[in-house]
């Protein structure tokens, strides 16, 4: 007969090789999203300043201060990041860092590290891709969070436009993009490939830099708070990688405008690669 603690630590093996099993194939399942997010620019199309002259006055500023004449039309961009960010106004600020890759209109996939106040780390995966959302976090091997569901979707679909400001080329009238003015300092803009988005509303300072972003977005919280919502986005500094200027430096502010706001992300782009 086995004794008791040798089935004990057979069992324990044999979860623990099941995990590892199962974590494989999770690997294998974001690594083939993370390679069809790659859309090349295949015919070497090149930004032309002359299109913006249909634009408000703001956009055209906007966008010829973030796309260098002559810049590859890039829709898929890889990024390093880094900053904190929390769940709610009294929550933990968890610092983390992330790789993303985004593709402007068709999905993201961002794998990152979260530091937790016990000072375990959290690493996961958050993913959309042919209009579905995932989100997946393990602590080593042990799969801690799992998300899935409508709101799930809606609020990453509403992450992918706030997105596109680091792949300015989606933003161009030729990729679909449609500028209305606001007023001589701001734009509102749709992207063709976000029928369901809310429109983007982007403040442009006299050089053409982004100071300000807002938005309704859907907040899909962990606490049963759901719906639409205020988004801010403070631009706080900008880089330039292969003739794109982006932000470099941003605060993200749920309930942005009213008595309830709190800033729950602060992020800094560490480098960005454009395809």
């Amino acid at each position: 007969m086995i004794p008791a603690l040798t089935t004990s630590v057979l069992l324990f093996a044999a979860a623990f090789a099941l995990l590892r099993i199962q974590r494989a194939r999770f690997e294998f399942t974001v690594r083939d999203v993370f390679n069809a997010l790659l859309v090349p620019n295949l015919d070497d199309a090149r930004f032309q300043p002359s299109e913006l002259t249909v634009l408000p006055a703001p956009a055209a500023r906007y966008l010829r201060h973030a796309i260098r004449p002559g810049s590859r039309i890039c829709r898929t961009a890889d990024l390093r990041l880094s900053g904190s960010v929390r769940t709610g106004a009294q929550a933990d600020w968890l610092a983390f860092e992330a790789s993303d890759r985004v593709c402007a209109g068709r999905g993201f996939v961002s794998r990152s590290r979260l530091e937790r106040p016990d000072g375990q780390a959290l690493e996961g995966v958050e993913r959309l891709f042919d209009g579905d959302a995932r989100a997946d976090f393990f602590l080593a091997t042990l799969p801690v969070v799992r998300r899935r569901g409508e709101g799930l979707t809606r609020a990453a679909i509403g992450r992918l436009l706030l997105q596109s400001l680091w792949v300015p080329a989606s933003l161009l009238p030729s990729r679909g993009a449609q500028w209305r003015a606001v007023d001589q300092g701001s734009a509102s803009v749709r992207i063709e490939d976000h029928p369901d988005a809310s429109a983007l509303n982007l403040v442009v300072a006299a050089d053409g830099a982004l100071s300000r972003i807002t938005m309704m977005a859907f907040r899909d919280g962990p606490l049963g708070q759901a719906g639409l919502t205020p988004l801010g986005l403070r631009v706080e500094g900008e880089l330039t990688f292969d003739g794109y200027t982006v932000p470099a430096r941003a605060v993200a502010t749920w309930d942005y405008g009213t008595d309830d706001a709190f800033d729950f992300l602060c992020l800094e782009l560490r480098s960005a690669r454009y395809h």
